[in-house]
């Protein structure tokens, strides 16, 4: 008997499994693991019955098999890939629409006209529009909020505006206008006020935003601050941070329900109030003071104080889960504060972010934010890290805060600089897209707010730029 009698069942498993194949010896196999050669049995059953044909052709079978398969795969996969560089190819093959529509977005930037298209002007029946200081448009694109230092027009003559108002306006799409001899475009906008207003007389505006506070009510959150004598002859800081429904922005238009409590609210604190941010998740309001932050429930109106390290807080922006709170402090770097933590301290610090004036995280990026610091650089911040993941250093800002605009799907930022220049940057990779001349630049009064949509009017693919420079808006439109 050869050797196949002598082995064990193992041994067996063993060469079943092994990499055997007919050699150049008649009726033996060769096993290049054990480096040895085997009879091939006849068909028969039991225990010691050694090599078998049966196993020599299921050996075969599996090596074609293996063979067939490696082959595929090469053609499938020429190379093998380093797995970060397959996980984002994988990435980018899932969000193949969204890439088309940042891609689209940034040609049409590209090719933005040096001169606006046309010019609009705002119109009120009561005052006459000067400088702008906030200006947002709603998600369907056909109607417009802004807030805006006006005059009564009974006191055209005088220098002295009567204070600031927010106004909303319709934004319709129209065509050539014979009557008013006004060219527009096919998509042409036109831009006529409509009924909410807020007076802010005597009151000096500091920060502003419009949220949503749930799924049907959009709310116009803003700070101001005025001086007043007190009863002993001295002055005070009055600042009050107010909460208003914005019902062209909502999908609720009964008085009865925008009147809710939850909608309307007024705070008040005899403290400077430099920045405000609202945090939808947890129904409260982020208030940026000299030496500290406070956090302002709505519903119960109470305050919780949460440290900035003695610093003033210039920025706010609460992280898309609203856990998080980001700070820019005066003279020192960002800071993230944990709000689930009972003290509330700092858990986190953003190195070269000093007297950061501007600061957004990313609602479709959650662990990404953005900062503007007073010197104009602007940094792209994970905040697993701490360094940036990229920077923007063509952005000119002697402002305390320069006016910045960040697109509703995120993919594009806007800046409105110091020498008149507006630039436009890619969130994707810091890429400048465009820049065009905006206002002028020797008037530090006009500095402008920008706007981007992509659906002017309700149009989808109706894009365009608006620019509100006093009582005007200039329209830079923008087709591929």
């Amino acid at each position: 008997m050869n050797e196949v009698d002598h082995t064990t069942n193992e041994q067996q498993v063993s060469h079943a499994n092994a990499a055997v194949e007919e050699s150049d010896i008649p009726g033996f196999a060769y096993d290049s693991v054990t480096k040895r050669y085997y009879r091939i049995q006849p068909q028969a059953s039991g225990p010691n019955i050694g090599f078998r044909e049966s196993d020599l052709r299921s050996n075969q079978q599996h090596k074609s098999f293996m063979a067939e398969r490696e082959r595929c795969c090469a053609k499938s996969f020429p190379s093998v890939s380093w797995l970060p560089k397959m996980i984002q190819r994988r990435e980018l093959r899932g969000s193949s629409m969204s890439q088309f529509k940042r891609l689209v977005a940034e040609g049409t930037l590209r090719g933005v006209r040096k001169e606006p298209s046309y010019i609009q002007r705002g119109y009120t029946d009561i005052e006459s529009l000067h400088s702008c200081h906030y200006v947002d448009i709603s998600d369907d694109g056909k109607a417009l909020v802004g807030c805006w230092s006006v005059r009564s027009r009974r006191d055209e003559g005088s220098q002295d505006t009567c204070g600031a108002r927010f106004i909303c306006f319709k934004v319709t799409a129209g065509h050539y206008d014979k009557m008013e001899n006004v060219c527009w475009s096919k998509f042409g906008l036109k831009i006529r006020s409509s009924t909410y207003s807020a007076n802010l007389v005597k009151s000096n505006l500091m920060d502003v935003c419009v949220e949503p506070i749930n799924d049907n009510v959009t709310c116009a959150l803003y700070v101001t601050t005025q001086t007043i004598v007190t009863m002993h002859n001295r002055f005070s800081t009055l600042s009050r941070v107010c909460i208003e429904p914005v019902a062209e922005f909502s999908s609720i238009y009964e008085s009865a329900e925008l009147r809710l409590p939850s909608y309307n609210m007024r705070w008040t604190c005899q403290k400077y109030v430099r920045a405000i941010a609202f945090n939808r998740n947890q129904m409260g309001i982020g208030i940026g003071l000299e030496e500290n932050a406070l956090l302002l429930d709505i519903c119960t109106e109470q305050t919780t104080r949460i440290n900035s390290l003695e610093r003033g807080v210039m920025s706010l922006s609460f992280s898309a889960d609203g856990i998080l709170l980001f700070m820019g402090l005066m003279g020192y770097n960002v800071t993230c504060s944990d709000l689930r933590m009972s003290n509330r301290e700092t858990v986190a610090t953003y190195n070269d972010t000093k007297s950061t004036g501007w600061l957004r995280t990313l609602r479709t990026k959650p662990n990404m934010f953005v900062t503007e610091d007073h010197i104009g650089i602007i940094k792209f911040w994970d905040i697993r890290m701490g360094k940036p993941l990229f920077t923007i250093e063509d952005n000119i800002n002697p402002y305390n805060k320069t006016p910045m605009h960040l697109e509703k799907d995120e993919r594009i930022l806007f800046s409105a600089t110091s020498d008149g220049i507006t630039r436009a940057w890619s969130t994707y990779n810091g890429e400048r897209l465009c820049e065009f001349p905006s206002h002028d630049p020797r008037n530090s009064s006009q500095k402008p707010r920008l706007l981007y949509a992509s659906n002017w009017g309700g149009f989808s693919g109706n894009a365009a730029i608006l620019i509100a420079t006093g009582s005007d808006f200039h329209v830079h439109e923008l087709v591929l």
